[in-house]
């Protein structure tokens, strides 16, 4: 994760070039004083080849001209779901204003504008788009058109969860979780290329983000099957026939995997107790562990714990 500020235009320039593509940030106006009261935020995060950035700054335009394209080419799809404020991509002829909860995609070989007529606050996705499963026909048809649907909401979520979280990934999480967006992207590309679509996620993209959601949350002992199921808009019954179809277990089961993985390292690592560790990795009471760890070990957590040596005792709850 890296966070970076700016208190010029010039700064924020640099910044947005290394973090996204060459860009140029401007007053929104000719007549607008230079860096008067002007700020900018970002933090970013790599996921392997996709980028997940948090913006904020105050009113500007962002701009990738035709000669920053020729001194640094790149074929990449960007992504901007605003958050706060209101934003305005132009791109190709079009124009996309947006408000909170909508989103636009630009393609970083063309030129493109974002202009923000006041502080505001967005997420930014960026791929190359080899990695998206679209056509790159659509993608180009899709650019600077406004989009506010389920996919777009369960791509925020995803793409929140991933930039508030302070936690390192390792290599098998960055991958899975770049999947993951990257699905959401593609899904986000076929609703603005189809408006019938009316922002449907795909089977497998709604059972990626339900994993995601279980990896991500596994630990709040609250987080049921039922309210993953909310969180995508659909039924508890509805997600695990997704699963029956998409998946290789059922939604309970897997959101068991990242609570039982919680619990053998606490067991290792802490002398709690089992009732506390039970809580800790998210279970919502000791007796519902006992079943789920015995299940997986065919013995007790005391059974396992004692078979693994005396706690380091390096930890606590």
């Amino acid at each position: 994760m890296e966070h970076h500020v700016a208190d010029s235009f010039g700064h924020w320039s640099e910044i947005c070039s290394r973090s996204f593509v060459p860009l140029l940030a401007c007053p929104r106006t000719l007549t607008t004083s230079a860096d008067d009261d002007f700020t900018a935020h970002i933090t970013t995060r790599h996921l392997g080849p996709v980028r997940l950035a948090h913006v904020s700054s105050g009113a500007s335009r962002i701009v990738r001209s035709g000669r920053l394209i020729a001194a640094e080419p790149r074929e990449d799809v960007l992504l901007s779901l605003q958050i706060a404020g209101a934003g305005t991509v132009t791109q190709s002829g079009r124009q996309a204003h947006l408000s909170p909860s909508q989103a636009a995609l630009y393609e970083s070989d063309r030129p493109y504008e974002l202009r923000f007529d006041r502080p505001m606050s967005e997420y930014v996705i960026q791929a190359p788009r080899s990695l998206v499963r679209i056509a790159p026909a659509a993608a180009r048809r899709s650019t600077a058109i406004p989009v506010a649907g389920r996919s777009t909401a369960v791509l925020r979520h995803v793409v929140q969860e991933l930039l508030t979280a302070e936690e390192s990934l390792d290599a098998v999480q960055d991958e899975m979780y770049a999947h993951i967006v990257l699905e959401l992207l593609a899904d986000g590309i076929r609703t603005l290329d189809d408006a019938a679509a009316e922002g449907a996620l795909s089977g497998e993209s709604l059972v990626a983000s339900a994993q995601a959601i279980m990896e991500r949350d596994s630990a709040d002992p609250r987080l049921t099957i039922e309210g993953v199921a909310r969180r995508l808009g659909i039924s508890r019954r509805s997600l695990e026939k997704l699963f029956a179809d998409h998946g290789s277990t059922t939604p309970a089961a897997h959101l068991r995997r990242p609570r039982i993985r919680r619990a053998e390292r606490l067991l290792v690592r802490s002398d709690a107790t089992i009732a506390a560790i039970a809580h800790a990795a998210g279970f919502s009471d000791e007796r519902t562990f006992y079943r789920a760890f015995r299940r997986c070990h065919d013995m007790s957590p005391h059974e396992w714990r004692a078979r693994q040596g005396a706690p380091m005792k390096t930890r606590r709850l």
